[in-house]
């Protein structure tokens, strides 16, 4: 599903912002346009050997891959030969453990190169009913049910690229890779789960969910299996995609899969580095593209008076706020977390529920938000639903210079505050 060229970033008209947020964003280039070649020293956590190779064309391709095997096999018996090469489309070639870096200098069939590098899972852990989940209170859940019903978006698909989903009755519909992990079931409780199962409700209750894992049973990964499962997700046709993890490196084979399918909205958390995403940036939360949202966490106490979380990242590459960790109850999660801020309650693996605090659970609402949203007026795409949300979230003072918008408030996005149709319809 990787296009072939890079295509142009798809654009918009800004619609008119009900409380002067913004969907254009300062230039913080989430990919230089073209890297003359690799450089390790620019990527902290980059994994030796692995590479995402991008190249001008499936000849050229094809030229690298005889190349690199008739030359590194001759010597196999000197230097045994263990490389991985893998070609996920006729341009784009997956290798691991290279006994060499490709660079464009080199090479001028050679488009980019992509550092591997370690990818770290968005959340903080704590160990843990309808009562509890004050994320859902905060962003006006109850009040936009009355008017968008949570159980009509079944023909809604979220895909999560992340740890998997455990394939359990909390969720109606679910499909992909099953969860070894915890984080991407947690993601869906909060995202889809079904009422009536005992436990937490999701913002929408009956959602098409898909789970594709790039983790080990530790939530280990890299970015270089976390663009190959963006990819295979993408290939599902799916309406929206959260990425609520994070790579010091970025990845100019992940930019082009998000601006080049502007039909799909994506969104991602902003970290928890408790710092400014300007100067330490993080991807994909970084890349400037019109339908991808990027969320920073808020402290889930009384509507209209929330905080910043202490743990998230902010800045200009900030679209939008939502709960990441709960200060209200609590219960039972909450003494184990080691500070004042307590987990959201969620769906886990072994049918249980526990509590995670970040800003993956802070995208996992926007996602939420997005498909009731999208179950109510199907025609919205990509942008178009991005811009909803952000012209609908509520103006917070706290949040001033942190993201370009407020807080997400479910009930403005699914009406106006007169129950008129937002501009966005």
């Amino acid at each position: 599903m990787f296009k072939r060229s890079l295509i142009a970033i798809f654009t918009m008209a800004s619609l008119l912002s009900t409380f002067g947020c913004t969907t254009s964003r300062p230039p913080i280039p989430p990919v230089p346009p073209a890297r003359a070649s690799v450089d390790a020293a620019n990527c902290p956590n980059a994994i030796p050997g692995g590479y995402l190779v991008g190249f001008v064309d499936s000849a050229s391709l094809q030229t690298f891959t005889a190349n690199f095997l008739s030359t590194f096999r001759a010597v196999g018996d000197k230097a045994p030969f263990n490389a991985e090469l893998k070609q996920l489309t006729d341009t784009v070639l997956l290798l691991r453990n290279s006994p060499v870096v490709p660079r464009t200098s080199e090479n001028a069939g050679i488009r980019y190169v992509d550092n591997d590098a370690k990818v770290n899972l968005l959340k903080t852990p704590s160990d843990g009913d309808f009562d509890q989940q004050c994320g859902l209170k905060t962003i006006n859940a109850e009040a936009a049910w009355d008017l968008a019903d949570p159980t009509k978006a079944h023909d809604v698909k979220v895909a999560i690229v992340d740890s998997g989903i455990a394939h359990r009755s909390a969720f109606k519909s679910v499909s992909g890779d099953n969860d070894l992990y915890g984080h991407g079931t947690h993601l869906a409780g909060i995202i889809g789960a079904a009422e009536g199962d005992g436990g937490t409700v999701g913002v929408v209750w009956d959602v098409k969910l898909y789970g594709y894992s790039f983790t080990d049973s530790l939530g280990n990964g890299t970015l270089v299996n976390a663009v190959e499962q963006l990819d295979r997700a993408i290939d599902a046709g799916p309406d929206i995609v959260v990425l609520a993890w994070g790579s010091a490196c970025p990845s100019q084979a992940m930019y082009e899969l998000i601006v080049g399918h502007p039909e799909i909205l994506f969104v991602a958390a902003a970290g928890n580095k408790n710092s400014d995403l300007g100067t330490t940036p993080i991807y994909p939360a970084v890349i400037d593209a019109p339908n991808l949202i990027t969320v920073m966490a808020t402290l889930c106490i009384d509507a209209g008076t929330e905080v910043p979380a202490l743990f998230t990242s902010y800045g200009n590459a900030v679209d939008i706020a939502a709960p990441g960790a709960d200060a209200v109850t609590g219960i039972p999660c909450g003494d184990t977390c080691g500070t004042s801020e307590h987990g959201i309650l969620s769906t886990v693996l072994n049918d249980l529920y526990c509590c995670a605090k970040g800003t993956s659970m802070s995208a996992a609402f926007v996602a939420g938000a997005a498909a009731l949203v999208k179950s109510h007026r199907s025609t919205l795409k990509g942008g178009a639903l991005k811009t909803c949300l952000m012209d609908s979230a509520y103006d917070l003072a706290t949040l001033a210079g942190k993201c370009n918008c407020g807080r997400l408030d479910l009930l403005k996005a699914v009406v106006d505050g007169a129950q008129q149709p937002l501009s966005c319809k």
